[in-house]
């Protein structure tokens, strides 16, 4: 419905520049939206107040000559224009307008909604990209199920878009991974090993020695850290990394490519950005240390990127990895990070700036600190003893469909409490429950309509007359804003408008569902008594249940078709 009333007030704009002989005949980029209050219209535009400047006149003049080329041009969905304000246009829009917006969207299936984007991107999303010295925890989880969310809603727009996790497996860290294996698996060979600060103390440490253990004996016992210690960091970067990806996985999330640290090394990409630097004229030697000139770029400091020793510093191999992406052509490049990296936003935008790349095409989000909560108190999510330490411990709690959707309540940006509680509830109290319970609840309508001898008709119209014109057409509006929030989350690279959008959605339905007149139902989905009206009731709920699935499905969240039915309501 946006698109076509877009399409209208372009036509109406160019008639009235022929017709008032206005010096430009293109609107400049207006807005459509709903207004916050629904007594205004159903939809409103500013394309009056923005193209003051540019023809030189008063908003409202412009508005009225819109106006009346708008009402001579008006088809019949269109039932009034009004001005108001400074230079609004305000639409409403006929029963008969929406109800016919709805057989389209109808039509479109589990594609409506999608390639809502004029000009599509190639778009490179790098999210999680946690090191790979231990499971995932539950700060994790929140990104990892962000960052999977934003790539399933760009691509339900109509953006190319490849998914990324940079794998840190370089440095003294993995040296550090290693030595803790090492020692772990010599302790099982019955040696006393003293842990040295700086070494992994997790149980899954001690589980892998074992296992190494089981398998190769004393086979490394007696033989020097040198020899040893490529063997030991690479068996824990491989079994950490399966098992990242596996519990991953367990959450709906998979990605396109996997980029190794170790491997820009190896391709000599991290000494070719430093040098691209050095040439530049961008790099000071202090102390033996070569230091990038950052604060020329706006940062707060001037950053190391080769220590004294000669040894890259993990930010030169943030530098190369970010130049890489760079080159590949990419439109757009979102990185969404923990909020402890918030330091690294200015290096990183200033190297890329200094390396000659436009750092406008990086967008980079803090993903914001989770806590749990479990009858009203913390949860302790501490690697000593905590019961939650690790996203897999939370899916295994509460589910991947409530951790997804629950995870997705709040923008990434602002912290929040996980209450696991409420992700455990099968009520209307849970957020997706509601939500899902109400797709399966307009699935069940079908099978009831076969017990009662009504077979559900596709190809049924969306009379105007049958459906009339209160919560029934309320519904029609609400499924015919989905795309405009698919929009709406692309455009700003944000994905919690979407679970709130299908939780008011579902509310609706409920509304719609609930409503009583004259002590009755006053929307009887299934009555064999009246069939007409059974089809074209039956047609508006499955568009309902369309677009919770297709939401759903944006949001890698489940939508089952059958549940525990809770209190029943008269069909």
């Amino acid at each position: 419905m946006k698109e076509k009333l877009e399409s209208l007030i372009c036509e109406a704009f160019a008639a009235s520049a022929k017709d008032a002989g206005w010096s430009v005949g293109t609107p400049p980029e207006f807005v459509v939206e709903r207004p916050k209050d629904p007594t205004h219209g159903d939809y409103a535009t500013n394309v009056a107040m923005l193209s003051a400047k540019a023809l030189r006149s008063n908003p409202r003049q412009i508005a009225e000559t819109l106006k009346a080329k708008l009402e001579s041009l008006a088809p019949d969905w269109v039932e009034g224009v009004k001005l108001a304000g400074p230079g609004f246009l305000n639409f409403r829009i006929s029963a008969a307008g929406w109800y016919a917006a709805l057989e389209g969207a109808l039509a479109q299936g589990e594609n409506f909604g999608r390639n809502v984007v004029s000009a599509p991107h190639k778009v490179l999303l790098e999210f999680v990209s946690a090191n790979p010295t231990g499971p995932l925890h539950v700060g994790h989880a929140r990104g990892c199920v962000v960052g999977d969310t934003l790539g399933r809603i760009l691509r339900a727009a109509g953006h190319e878009v490849t998914t990324e996790y940079y794998v840190n497996d370089a440095g003294l860290q993995m040296d550090n991974l290693g030595r803790s294996l090492r020692a772990r698996y010599l302790q099982e060979c019955g040696k006393q090993i003293e842990f040295e600060d700086g070494w992994y103390q997790g149980d899954y440490i001690k589980d892998h020695a074992a296992e190494i253990y089981a398998r190769e004996k004393d086979r490394f016992a007696d033989e020097p850290e040198e020899d040893t210690l490529e063997y030991f960091t690479d068996e824990a970067r491989t079994r950490i990394m399966e098992g990242i990806i596996e519990d991953m996985r367990a959450a709906g999330v998979e990605f396109t490519r996997y980029q190794s640290e170790r491997e820009l090394h190896a391709a000599s990409k991290v000494d070719e950005a430093i040098s691209v630097l050095h040439e530049k004229g961008l790099l000071d030697e202090v102390d033996g240390a070569r230091w990038f000139r950052s604060t020329d770029f706006g940062d707060e400091k001037d950053r190391v990127v080769i220590r004294e020793n000669g040894v890259p510093t993990y930010f030169a191999a943030d530098i190369a990895y970010h130049r890489e992406k760079f080159k590949r052509g990419y439109d757009q490049l979102i990185n969404l990070w923990g909020a402890d990296h918030h330091g690294y936003i200015a290096r990183v935008r200033g190297a890329m700036n200094a390396l000659g790349f436009d750092d406008k095409k990086l967008n980079i989000q803090l993903v914001q600190f989770v806590s749990l909560v479990r009858g009203g108190k913390s949860v302790s999510m501490t690697t000593r003893g905590g019961i939650f330490e690790t996203m897999r411990d939370l899916i295994d709690e509460v589910g991947a469909d409530a951790t997804r959707f629950i995870f997705l309540l709040r923008s990434p940006d602002s912290s929040m409490e996980f209450d696991l509680d409420l992700a455990t509830q099968q009520s209307m109290d849970n957020p997706v429950y509601y939500v899902q319970y109400a797709h399966a609840r307009i699935c069940s309508f079908f099978e009831k309509a076969r017990e009662a001898g009504i077979e559900f008709d596709p190809a049924t119209s969306l009379d105007a007359g049958l459906l009339g014109a209160d919560e029934q057409l309320d519904l029609a509006r609400e499924v015919l804003r989905y795309p405009e929030i698919i929009d709406l989350c692309a455009r700003n690279l944000q994905a919690h408008p979407l679970p709130h959008y299908l939780m008011e959605l579902a509310q609706a339905f409920s509304r719609y569902y609930t409503a009583r007149g004259e002590g009755a139902p006053k929307y009887k989905v299934i009555d064999p008594e009246n069939p007409a009206l059974t089809q074209v009731r039956l047609q508006a709920a499955k568009a309902v249940a369309m677009v919770l699935k297709n939401g759903l499905d944006c949001l890698g969240v489940s939508a089952p078709e059958r549940m525990a039915k809770l209190e029943e309501a008269p069909e």
